[in-house]
């Protein structure tokens, strides 16, 4: 999948240019000095994002707007985003920013499409052992409610169980142990 890179103007940051494939760069522009006497051309340039310390791509994009994040740029120019929307990243990867990679969503959604917790034994979301009655216990959460999907012998069943409930109520951004082909 070789598509073209595609380059508009970024929405709501004037000088800027940004591709459907996550570059941002200056565009060529005209600078007077601080009397306005003097003007000069500056050629455009290709932005180098630095990675902040939630793993996000971020660009410098003059004194107005600091660090911006490039993932909310390319969002809010190719797929639309208003500012209450959050943007989630659907292979999980934060350096990946191609427009094709990108949807608006909820901080809920965005939740849902987690790995499973690193203090998680069992290997499965949504799975975990019941030491009282010797099973493989499944629950989900939504909504602020907890959810008991079952206790089972075999924790694949159990894996399973998570998986057709995250469908259910999480939808399009479930994160399911057994991703669908």
């Amino acid at each position: 999948m070789n598509t073209q890179e595609e380059w508009r103007p970024a929405i709501g940051h004037y000088g800027y240019e940004v591709s459907s494939h996550g570059n941002i760069r200056s565009i060529d522009r005209l600078i007077a000095d601080v009397n306005g006497k003097r003007i000069r051309f500056r050629k455009g340039v290709l932005l180098k994002p630095k990675i902040s310390t939630t793993g996000c791509l971020c660009v410098y994009l003059g004194r107005h707007f600091n660090n911006a994040k490039v993932h909310r740029v390319v969002c809010r120019t190719f797929i639309g985003l208003s500012d209450n929307q959050e943007v989630d990243h659907i292979d999980r990867n934060r350096k990946n920013n191609r427009a094709s990679n990108l949807r608006p969503c909820t901080s809920t959604q965005n939740h849902t499409n987690t790995l499973k917790q690193s203090n998680n034994k069992s290997g499965y979301k949504g799975v975990c052992w019941d030491k009282k009655r010797g099973k493989w216990l499944s629950q989900i959460a939504f909504q602020k409610k907890h959810f008991h999907l079952g206790r089972y012998d075999r924790i694949e069943d159990a894996a399973r169980a998570y998986d057709s409930a995250a469908t259910k109520y999480f939808g399009e951004f479930a994160r399911l142990n057994f991703p669908k082909p």
